[in-house]
């Protein structure tokens, strides 16, 4: 599936819910537990990138 990169973002993981909208789905306590599942040394204070894009077309 391809799908069209709208913008990237970079910023520090302990802002990224709020940037996406996800904030009270996602605190501080939930969003680090389920990161360092997959990066476990990642920090609130780390510099993680957001990547936007446009739904992928039915064609």
């Amino acid at each position: 599936m391809e799908v069209e990169v709208v913008r990237c973002t970079e910023l520090p993981l302990g802002e990224a819910a709020q940037f996406v909208g996800r904030a009270q789905e996602w605190p501080d306590a939930i969003m680090l537990e389920g990161m360092r599942e997959h990066y476990p040394e990642i920090q609130l204070s780390s510099i993680v990138q957001v990547v936007e894009f446009a739904p992928p077309s039915s064609s």
